[in-house]
């Protein structure tokens, strides 16, 4: 009988270790999709916004390890140097129908980071084939996070619903 009470104890730890370990994954317990939302307005610091012209290099989806979705980067050639720009999971770019050609012409405003890697941009704002989508908001919070990602959530304002007849 005692060795069964511990039995039921381990069985109880491992659940909780599970539970604890799954909540951490998603940015803390109960954070959710918030806990990324505040990793991404702490790298951005509102007084190294600037606003960069460029072309677009190139892009990619990146996996970052905290994040629910897959965000793009693109590669900006300006004659500084070239740029590395973060912007915002690819769903919210095509939903917001921005397109990214390669040797377009580009105008991003968005925050400096600071580190040892290449020279990067958090975009705030992105401007391309004449069109222009906001990213985050002025203190560097994702725009995303209030959009739902599953189809059939709100259509961004001022565009017809995906399933709405022309």
């Amino acid at each position: 009988m005692h060795r069964r009470a511990g039995v039921n104890h381990l069985i109880r730890s491992i659940g909780l270790i599970i539970v604890v370990g799954a909540s951490a994954c998603v940015g803390g317990a109960g954070a959710g999709r918030e806990g990324v939302a505040g990793r991404e307005a702490s790298r951005f610091d509102p007084g190294a916004v600037e606003l960069v012209d460029g072309t677009i290099l190139g892009a990619d989806r990146t996996a970052p390890a905290d994040a629910l979705a897959r965000s793009v980067a693109i590669r900006v050639g300006r004659p500084e140097g070239e740029l590395r720009v973060e912007l915002a999971p690819g769903w919210y770019l095509d939903r917001h129908g921005l397109r990214l050609d390669p040797e377009e012409r580009i105008q991003v405003r968005g925050s400096r980071v600071q580190g040892g890697g290449p020279p990067t941009l958090l975009a705030q704002e992105v401007t391309t084939h004449g069109k222009s989508v906001r990213l985050r908001d002025e203190v560097g919070r994702p725009l995303w996070e209030a959009e739902p990602e599953a189809e059939g959530g709100p259509a961004p304002e001022g565009d017809p619903a995906p399933d709405a007849a022309p």
